[in-house]
């Protein structure tokens, strides 16, 4: 399991370059490149990139905007429900339980999530 995480959406899409990982969870509202425009940036370098979204701004202009261009795999509202997050990356990956190191992968967002 690949797990980098980064302060704003223009590392974020710089990161995405060199890990290619398995799925990006990221916010709408980032400094230096707005979740939208990263998002845009990573499809055109990866089209099959699987982007997760956990916001708390549902009825943000931006979150409109990602829903119309199709954008992210899924969304999510904070406060995130973890069993939802943990749901949907086993249905997507076709796996049937969590590996030790997806469950770690969950505790650290956990974790990251709680400080901010």
């Amino acid at each position: 399991v690949v797990f980098e995480e980064t302060d704003d959406g223009f590392t974020a899409y710089h990161t995405y370059q060199d890990f290619k990982p398995d799925y990006v969870i990221m916010e709408l509202q980032l400094p230096r490149m707005n979740g939208v425009e990263t998002a845009k940036e990573i499809k055109k370098i990866d089209p099959n990139a699987k982007l997760i979204v956990v916001t708390g701004f549902c009825e943000d202009r931006m979150y409109v905007k990602a829903q119309q261009e199709k954008l992210m795999d899924v969304f999510f509202s904070k406060p995130l429900k973890y069993d939802l997050l943990k749901n949907y990356l086993l249905s997507s990956s076709g796996l049937e339980e969590v590996s030790a190191g997806q469950e770690e992968v969950m505790k650290s967002y956990k974790q990251i999530t709680k400080k901010k």
